[in-house]
């Protein structure tokens, strides 16, 4: 019995101390200066307990056990965890370091290694998770816009994403954007495919001793992208993340614009004026005539009383396209995005897990985009020495894109009269005028052709057109530390993106109609088809297939105090290609998946002779595309006493397509960077500061452009000869054996300091960009079969400056933080080969001079208005002119003939973050300023056609003497003179400054640790994006400075949960 008694009574001993539980008294302070810290966020890693400190510093917590480990976090202050062993008689006292005092100890990656910020001589910028998922947005790009200095977002065209890194360092659209890295390698996908969700941060490589790393393809800067991870030790965790988003439908009356009673009125003087003559009497190509000009004409050809006719028109001057619009295209978009994620990790291994779901339902109606995600990464230490990396991710999205929000009386176009209707009362869809004038559709073919009137809105439900994209990646990674400080790495990537389109255009769409009808032929009462009746279907598969493979020797080694070197040399070899092919099939039969033969090779008739005999349009083509690289690089640092660091890369690349010299075909690009600590030296004695250090780095990077071989090539023509009706090819570009890469180099001064108690720090840095040997197209003998071929033969140097300032205003029971960041840029192309022989007022991306900037801004001398006429005036020869031909004639006007204007891209651009917290609340709002730029607002277009007259500018006219005093639109007059239309509209008169500053988002979240069951913490989150609240403007049209005459986003309002078991 002995020894169960002995068993009862240890076990009896270890229930009750395990029912016991304890509780610990303590207070969180700022190591820093020994302030209290309240709303401080204390959480049991290993348990269910939380608390928060009260505006004194003060918690109480109570735990089941002896053993716990706390989490301890704070706005601005570095996140600890504690192991501590229970009961603890007494205040348990912790402090917290700023994490302004760490900056030290931040982590910047490369792409090919994770360098101390305190060793890094050149320029870089981290958005770290918490900053990313401040902004909710379904892509990644979206969410850094605003954020990062040296980064300008161009959105002149609403919905693009276009940004650049300091600056434009190439003439190439197509390979002008930054490099996009993610874990290691180029990606070569979407990066819309990326869930920002599985985004751990974002580092920008800004300078060349920071991205020239990358090479030939690191001109335009590096975005470097790490995904989370699991880490060793790390308990088991889940976390749910659920985000809705609402937007408004846009705003269609955000451009000015007449109202349909004085569109109307127009209509009527012109027909009066015979304006309409021409187009009344085309029966030839039949254009659209407006129901009120029908109507006119009508009553001129006594088809119709004045009386009867006044009456249709009295009604169609209530009607306004834009309510029907709204009603029926448009619709509130809503945006559900919902991520699951798991992660731990033991001693040898880790893991991480994720899936997501995002579903948009833009503002289009039936329009909508899909992407389902999974990824999951793994990390072994089956050795002591060796480290193996697996990782996978899978993207699948579809974007559906049935409904592309233009109706208009002419196919592709957007124009439309304002008072048209495109549905009555009751909702259902009416026909619209469209392509041919409605008299002539009523009557053609008398009952053998298709339907030929079109009813936009029913097309929007009767499309089928989508885009596919699957992609998947996977990585590995082996390391080996062969000795101390010594690492050996092989890392191989695979990535296969597929991307598949389908545009079923049925013979219920205008478009297939259209084309039936334009191939028939009717004789003796029957109609014979050259192009069967059925539907069009265009299918595309777009294949990408990338292999990476590096070999990499790292070593990091400190010796004794002062000497601490760190190197790293590698190789590695970059396969890619792009095999893309279109079909279409002609009457086609999506259920039987049927289709009829075509003849390609007859030039048919078009019926009523609407043009002349023309082909079936052919839409096959095929394309293969191959990029080889193969690098070689060395990096390295020796720091010395902490307070001397000198860095230095090199690296040389090599690709197929580059050269025929065997010089011209490598590559080799490098850099040299030096950093001094100044604040470590023992003469330093500045009490205000902390910390001050001085950057300076040089070097070379460059730019690939895959457009452009060495060597003679052809391209077959994706269509058939005019004439023979045969496949062709035409010659693509001339020979070039001198082709070399695009070089650019940068010089980066920096100075970074921070003040006593990390109150405030600042970093400002001076840049100059110089790219040679930039690829531009250059003029030829066209007798040689070219007018122009592309070669190195233009300078582009960018210069400016990024400043950016972090402060902490308040750190106790309320803690106010401010991220303010101001940056300058000036792109100007030192020489260029290509001289315009044509000047025209406009926005040309190359200027006329190379002693104007890049994107610059030119308009015709505007000198008023004609006080006895309205006519606009210009200056010609000296002189006050109204000759609009000679005002206009590309031919002899010079530059200097024109005004210089300024760019329309800004030249200085900020942003301004404050951060507020209180307890378990946040605020944070975004403020963003740009200033220095230009752009040109759209005005009346006199004509007789709808597109012409209805601007708002209409109400403003001159009209009579003395108006000129107040406005510059001139007056209405007949005949239309269409020089003086170009004139007026590309004059200065119509240049507005787009400088201003507003608040562009709002966050607003709670977040809150619980004690329900296995839930630790819950984040709610309350974001606004797209507010243009403009504080202040220079321009006073009303127009978005950002969008011009594009209509901007909506306002989005998103509601975020955040769940954290």
């Amino acid at each position: 019995m002995k020894p169960y008694i002995i068993i009862l009574f240890n076990l009896c001993l270890w229930l009750s101390t395990y029912g016991q539980t304890h509780l610990l008294n303590g207070k969180i302070i700022s190591a820093a200066d020994s302030i209290p810290l309240g709303g401080v966020s204390i959480l049991q890693v290993n348990g269910t307990s939380a608390a928060k400190t009260d505006s004194e510093g003060f918690f109480s917590m109570r735990f089941a056990g002896t053993d716990v480990v706390l989490k301890i976090t704070s706005l601005g202050y570095e996140t600890q965890t504690v192991n501590l062993s229970l009961p603890n008689d007494g205040l348990f006292l912790i402090s917290l370091t700023p994490i302004a005092q760490q900056l030290d100890e931040v982590v910047v990656s490369t792409g090919y290694e994770d360098i101390p910020l305190e060793r890094a001589t050149g320029s870089f910028d981290v958005v770290d998770n918490k900053m990313l998922n401040r902004q909710i947005a379904t892509d990644i790009v979206t969410r850094l816009d605003g954020l990062v200095p040296g980064v300008l977002f161009d959105r002149r065209l609403s919905a693009e994403q276009d940004f650049s890194i300091r600056g434009i360092s190439t003439l190439t659209t197509e390979i002008a954007k930054p490099l996009i890295i993610v874990d290691n390698f180029p990606y070569e996908g979407d990066i819309n495919n990326i869930n920002p969700l599985d985004v751990e941060k974002i580092t920008f490589l800004k300078d060349a001793a920071a991205a020239s790393i990358w090479g030939a393809r690191a001109g335009n800067g590096v975005v470097v992208i790490t995904t989370k991870k699991g880490q060793y030790g790390e308990p088991f965790n889940i976390a749910f993340t659920a985000n809705t988003t609402v937007g408004e439908k846009p705003d269609l009356w955000y451009a000015p614009q007449m109202s349909s009673s004085d569109f109307i009125d127009m209509e009527m003087y012109l027909f009066n004026q015979g304006a309409y003559a021409s187009i009344l009497g085309n029966t030839t190509t039949r254009p659209v005539v407006t129901p009120v000009v029908e109507l006119l004409n009508a009553v001129k050809n006594g088809e119709m009383s004045d009386a009867e006719a006044t009456a249709i028109i009295d009604g169609l001057r209530e009607h306004d396209v834009r309510r029907d619009m709204n009603r029926h295209v448009y619709r509130t978009a809503v945006n559900q995005q919902y991520a699951l994620n798991m992660s731990g990790g033991g001693d040898r291994a880790n893991y991480r897990v994720s899936v997501g779901w995002d579903n948009n339902l833009n503002n289009l109606r039936n329009n909508r985009y899909d992407r389902y995600t999974l990824r999951s990464i793994n990390n072994f230490r089956p050795a002591k020495n060796l480290q193996i990396q697996l990782g996978i991710t899978y993207a699948n999205t579809t974007n559906t894109l049935n409904n592309n929000g233009r109706i208009g009386t002419r196919p592709n176009s957007d124009i439309i009269y304002p008072y048209a209707r495109l549905a009555n009362e009751a909702g259902d869809p009416l026909a619209l005028e469209h392509g041919y004038r409605q008299s002539f559709i009523d009557t053609a073919g008398q009952g053998l052709l298709q339907d030929w009137r079109y009813y936009p809105l029913r097309e929007i439900y009767q499309n089928d057109n989508s885009t596919t994209t699957e992609n998947i990646l996977f990585n590995t990674s082996i390391q080996y530390e062969l000795l101390p400080g010594l690492k050996a790495n092989v890392l191989y990537q695979f990535e296969r993106q597929n991307t598949s389109r389908r545009n079923l255009q049925s013979d219920e769409l205008f478009y297939t109609r259209d084309l039936i009808n334009r191939f028939t032929v009717i004789e003796d009462g029957q109609a014979s088809h050259n192009l069967a009746p059925g539907g069009i279907l265009d299918q595309g598969l777009d294949r990408l297939t990338s292999h990476n493979i590096r070999g990499q020797l790292n070593y990091s080694r400190r010796f004794g105090a002062p000497h601490q070197l760190t190197l790293l040399a590698g190789a590695e070899l970059r396969d890619a290609s792009i095999d893309a092919a279109t079909n279409r099939w002609y009457g086609y039969n999506d259920d039987t998946r049927t289709s009829a033969q075509v003849d390609y090779i007859t030039r048919f008739p078009v019926y009523a002779a609407l043009g002349s005999a023309q082909p079936i349009p052919y839409n096959n083509s095929a394309s293969l595309s191959t990029d080889r690289f193969v690098s070689v690089y060395a990096n390295g640092a020796y720091t010395y006493l902490d307070r001397y660091t000198v860095s230095a890369s090199a690296r040389r690349d090599a690709s197929n397509l580059f050269g025929v010299a065997t010089n011209n075909k490598w590559k080799p690009l490098w850099s040299a960077g030096l950093k001094w600590d100044v604040a470590k030296e023992p003469f330093f004695d500045v009490s205000a500061l902390s910390s001050l250090s001085l950057r300076a780095t040089y070097g070379y990077s460059g730019n690939v452009n895959n457009t452009v071989p060495a060597v003679v090539t052809i391209e077959y023509a994706p269509f058939l000869s005019n004439l023979a009706r045969t496949n062709y090819a035409f010659l693509r570009n001339a020979p070039n054996a001198e082709l070399r890469w695009e070089n650019v180099s940068q010089l980066n001064l920096g100075i970074d300091l921070t003040t006593r108690n990390s109150r405030l720090s600042a970093t400002l840095e001076y840049y100059r960009k110089k790219g040679n040997d930039i690829i531009a197209a250059v003029s030829m003998d066209p007798t040689v079969g070219l007018q122009n071929y592309d070669r190195n033969s233009a300078t582009i140097r960018n210069t400016g400056w990024d400043l950016s300032i972090r402060s902490i205003n308040l750190n106790k029971s309320v803690n106010w933080t401010t991220d303010w960041y101001l940056s300058h840029n000036k792109s100007r192309a030192l020489e260029i080969m290509r001289h315009a022989t044509l000047v025209n007022a406009g926005e040309p991306f190359i200027p006329y001079s190379t002693e104007y900037p890049l994107n610059s801004v030119f308009s015709y001398r505007f000198m008023g208005l004609n006080p006895e006429t309205g006519a606009p005036r210009g200056l010609l020869d000296g002189e006050i002119s109204e000759n609009y031909v000679a005002l206009t004639n590309a031919a002899t006007l010079g530059v200097d003939d024109l005004v210089f204007e300024g760019t329309s891209l800004p030249t200085y651009f900020s942003g301004l973050l404050n951060t507020f917290q209180y307890k378990s609340f946040a605020l944070s709002a975004n403020i963003t300023g740009q200033f220095g730029f230009v752009f040109r607002r759209n005005s009346v277009l006199y004509g007789a056609t709808p597109e012409s007259a209805w601007h708002g500018d209409y109400y403003s006219r001159w009209q009579k003497p003395g108006d000129e005093q107040h406005t510059s639109v001139p007056a209405m007059e007949y005949p239309i003179n269409s020089n003086r239309n170009t004139f007026y509209r590309l004059s200065e008169a119509n240049i507005e400054k787009g400088d201003h500053v507003r608040i562009k988002d709002v966050n607003i979240s709670y977040s809150v640790q619980t004690n329900i069951r296995t839930l630790k913490e819950i984040t709610i989150t309350g974001y606004a994006n797209n507010l243009d609240i403009f504080l202040w403007k220079a321009g006073k049209s009303g127009l978005n400075p950002i969008y011009g005459n594009s209509t901007p986003p909506s306002n989005t309002f998103a509601l975020g949960l955040n769940l954290k078991f």
